[in-house]
């Protein structure tokens, strides 16, 4: 097992690598690309998905709790929907803040 605590793995490159049961913990990911990545079960919690962009993703069973702000499902504009319940969810993470002690 590899362990990598306070490293710079600035533009490092991962291919057909088994990272399952990994965890991660304030790691900055900003920019990353995922391509043919399984992540079936992944669980987060404190993550900022800003600007990120999905295309050919396959969501089944998804269960999402947080702020969510502008968000696009397949071409339709679904945020709103979310913000018709009363506020913010609890553990929710302002856009744009990485939440390190989620």
């Amino acid at each position: 097992m590899a362990h990598f605590v306070g490293e710079d793995l600035h533009d490092s490159r991962f291919e057909r690598v088994r990272l399952r049961g990994a965890r991660f913990s304030r790691v900055e990911l900003d920019d990353a690309l995922f391509h043919a990545v399984g992540m079936i079960g992944a669980r987060s919690r404190g993550v900022d998905l800003t600007r990120a962009v999905m295309r050919g993703v396959l969501l089944d069973g998804v269960d999402i709790d947080g702020e969510i702000g502008r968000l696009t499902i397949n071409g339709v504009e679904v945020g709103h929907l979310s913000r018709a319940r009363d506020g913010p969810s609890r553990g929710a993470v302002p856009s744009g803040t990485a939440c390190w002690s989620c």
